[in-house]
């Protein structure tokens, strides 16, 4: 009987101890006011093009009154960093829109919007 009692107690606080490990998430709100099309791609860590965790697109704002949006939530789990960068493109290498060290942990709303060189990027935390 002692013996149950000690298993079910050590058990319990394995449970515990496992359960109480936080899984970083961040919820981040996209919107792109930009009048063409749009890709928006999350890379791991600091802006390296040449990784990239997820695309998405997002169809020209001409279609809809002003914007789209989309959201998206980022484990760090997934991506293997804690922080990540959205770099947001017309299709080209060149003139993205780049929001860096965004954390895993925070929820953002970000907004990609069209300049004279091509496309800004620019971010608040909420």
């Amino acid at each position: 009987m002692k013996r149950e009692k000690r298993m079910t107690l050590s058990g319990i606080g394995l449970a515990l101890i496992l359960g109480a490990t936080p899984v970083e998430a961040g919820s981040v709100k996209i919107i792109s006011t930009a009048e063409s099309g749009l890709f928006v791609r999350v890379v791991p860590g600091a802006a390296d093009v040449n990784t990239t965790y997820c695309k998405t697109c997002f169809s020209p704002a001409s279609g809809n009154p002003g914007c789209r949006s989309k959201v998206l939530r980022i484990l760090a789990e997934n991506i293997g960093a804690s922080t990540f960068t959205l770099v947001g493109t017309e299709g080209g290498l060149l003139f993205n829109g780049t929001c860096s060290n965004l954390s895993t942990s925070k929820d953002y709303e970000v907004v990609f919007f069209d300049t004279c060189k091509g496309i800004g990027c620019k971010y608040r935390e909420i």
